[in-house]
């Protein structure tokens, strides 16, 4: 089983699982808002607000690129860990708890945002996808922490589901963008005309 970073430009964790067979579901994925592609015409952001808001948002982006970014040479090189229990463990124990406090810092800096009502909703829902994700994250990092590879296999699995959804979410978010851009008159961002928050699933 090995670790590899993301690195279509959302730098989130996925892994790839060899030579496992297991059928463990893993715990279901936490709801999400599902409408938030929609925006209120009779509540549009003014441009000035709505600039500020992308602003603001793509810097707590980019700070948490910062801080999924790997630390060593180890960590850039896909680590690899045993199916047993090892030092190796300790070391994805480690990997897998930044990147959730990564995700749970992504969460609060969107929280503190100044958000326009237009995409207050959206801003919501991405915040609790974000929180799902690390929440995933989370489980992995304390399935390392234990001696059972089943109870890792399914914390894993269930990180990879919900890798999927996050590039949904992200799609969603972005769709949001793209309404209140075109109602306030505001260009759209680089991050969403390239897909960066869906990880290019927005248009596939």
């Amino acid at each position: 089983m090995v670790l590899v970073a993301r690195t279509l430009l959302l730098l989130s964790i996925s892994l790839m699982l060899c030579g496992c067979a297991s059928q463990a579901t893993g715990k279901p994925s936490d709801p999400v808002v599902e409408r938030i592609s929609e925006v209120d015409p009779s509540v549009p952001a003014t441009p000035w607000a709505l600039r500020r808001y992308l602003r603001e948002w793509e810097a707590a982006w980019s700070r948490w690129r910062a801080d999924l970014a790997p630390r060593t040479e180890a960590e850039d090189n896909a680590p690899v860990y045993n199916p047993t229990p090892d030092a190796s463990w300790k070391a994805m124990l480690r990997l897998y708890g930044r990147a959730a406090m990564a995700y749970r810092r992504r969460e609060r800096r969107l929280a503190a945002i100044r958000t326009p009502l237009a995409m207050r909703a959206a801003n919501d829902a991405h915040r609790a996808a974000l929180r799902r994700q690390g929440s995933r994250l989370q489980d992995v990092s304390d399935a390392f922490d234990g001696i059972d590879p089943s109870a890792l296999n399914r914390a894993l699995m269930a990180l990879q589901r919900s890798n999927v959804e996050a590039d949904q979410d992200g799609a969603k978010w972005e769709r949001a963008v793209i309404a209140a851009c075109k109602a306030s008159g505001v260009p759209i961002p680089r991050i969403v005309r390239l897909e960066f928050i869906s990880n290019g699933q927005r248009t596939s």
